[in-house]
């Protein structure tokens, strides 16, 4: 089965993986972007943002991977820039 974030899972993810803290508010907002990704943009009061991006899936639930290659290709950056 495919676990998909949404506005009504997002912060309970983020909490769950340590990216942020339980004692923190929920945003005050959760919207989708429209983007070739499934993006959701988290406000908090006091300009505080963030992005999360999710791959769509298929009618399989399966990603095609496209996030693995991205990071693949920052990996391959960072050797350069040392």
């Amino acid at each position: 089965m495919t676990f998909l974030l949404n506005s009504h899972n997002v912060f309970d993810y983020l909490v769950a993986h340590g990216l942020c803290n339980h004692s923190d508010q929920p945003p005050s907002q959760v919207e989708p972007i429209a983007a070739k990704n499934f993006n959701l943009l988290l406000s908090w009061s006091g300009d505080r943002k963030l992005i999360v991006k999710q791959e769509r899936h298929n009618q399989e639930g399966k990603a095609a991977g496209e996030f693995l290659s991205e990071w693949r290709i920052q990996e391959f950056l960072e050797l350069f820039q040392n």
